[in-house]
């Protein structure tokens, strides 16, 4: 198979432990993700600003541990445990809202791989309706109803992702992908930690 712009995190994907889900190889992995982004069109940059931000979050936390191997999991509950992981700018919530817009991302292209008719914003906003949404207030819907709105064409997404080949690794990656999301997933939830208010 030709490579595509998506085969490093699908082999970055495959090196991870989902269980024992070490914070620096995660936050490499997900700034894989951040190209992709870029080719959804200069619309998503805060978007991807956001995204990059939680991934930065994250990494300096773990690298602040002194542990040089830790988990995402021991860098959330040590936060928690400081009384930390409900602010605004806690790891925790930076991890959580990281997730949500993985899953976002992840959806996108399992649509997209999934069927090659769909235009590329007719699948963006079936997936934002499904994994964002529910966590936007009006403020947020609005935002992101202006970065959607100016999606491009399939034709030229799937050209930057490396072409015809494109298509079997968007679901390749979104499969991968969605055993690391519902670990996190079922993590924040065990931890009481997945705030659902929207922002």
């Amino acid at each position: 198979m030709s490579p595509t712009l998506l085969h490093p995190i699908i082999a970055a994907l495959d090196a991870l432990d989902v269980d024992a889900l070490e914070a620096l190889a995660f936050c490499d992995c997900c700034a894989l993700v951040l190209p992709v982004l870029d080719n959804l069109g200069v619309a998503f940059a805060p978007a991807k600003s956001d995204v990059k931000g939680n991934i930065e979050r994250l990494r300096e936390a773990a690298m602040a541990s002194g542990d040089g191997v830790i988990a995402v999991w021991d860098v959330i509950r040590a936060e928690k445990a400081r009384g930390e992981a409900s602010g605004s700018k806690s790891v925790s919530r930076g991890t959580l809202w990281l997730k949500r817009f993985l899953e976002f991302t992840c959806d996108l292209l399992r649509r997209l791989g999934s069927d090659r008719a769909m235009k590329v914003g007719d699948a963006s906003n079936a997936s934002y309706k499904q994994t964002l949404a529910p966590f936007h207030g009006w403020m947020s819907k609005t935002a992101f109803s202006v970065v959607l709105s100016f999606p491009p064409s399939t034709s030229t997404f799937v050209a930057s992702l490396g072409g015809d080949a494109a298509y079997e690794a968007m679901s390749t990656m979104a499969a991968k992908f969605e055993a690391v999301l519902n670990r996190i997933d079922s993590f924040v939830a065990d931890e009481g930690l997945d705030d659902a208010t929207p922002v």
